[in-house]
């Protein structure tokens, strides 16, 4: 026996290929692995994050059903005699959207108040279908 070592042929040998297609190839590799790796950690770490957005948002925003990510307060109208009313984005029936406080709410007509003008309208519609503005 010899002391030299004698290299194997392997299947997948890079003989034909040349160095710059051996880097690209490597390259290309790493960074999968890279991306890979990266979301792997950004879906372990998603729930700290959801839980330190909830830590700052108040509690009427964590039950609120179409509240933002983000820790905000609903738009509301003071009318003239103190009272505060929320507000919501209303389709009108030209096609346009208002956004409008809801005074009465009502289940086939609701009684809006426009902030703008301080008039009252009369809705026809299901005031839960329209969303808050917020």
């Amino acid at each position: 026996m010899t002391g030299e070592a004698v290299p194997l042929p392997l299947a997948a040998s890079d003989r034909g290929r040349s160095k710059r297609a051996r880097r690209f190839y490597t390259g290309i590799s790493k960074l999968g692995v890279t991306l890979f790796t990266a979301s792997l950690a950004m879906i372990f770490l998603l729930p700290l994050g959801y839980m330190i957005l909830t830590s700052v948002k108040d509690n009427s925003q964590i039950t609120a059903l179409n509240a933002p990510l983000w820790p905000a307060s609903p738009q509301s109208y003071t009318a003239a005699d103190g009272k505060a009313y929320p507000l919501y984005q209303v389709p009108l029936p030209d096609g346009s959207t208002q956004n409008l406080a809801l005074e009465k709410p009502g289940r086939i007509v609701s009684t809006f108040i426009d902030p703008a003008t301080g008039q009252e309208l009369q809705w026809k519609g299901n005031w839960r279908g329209t969303s808050r503005c917020c």
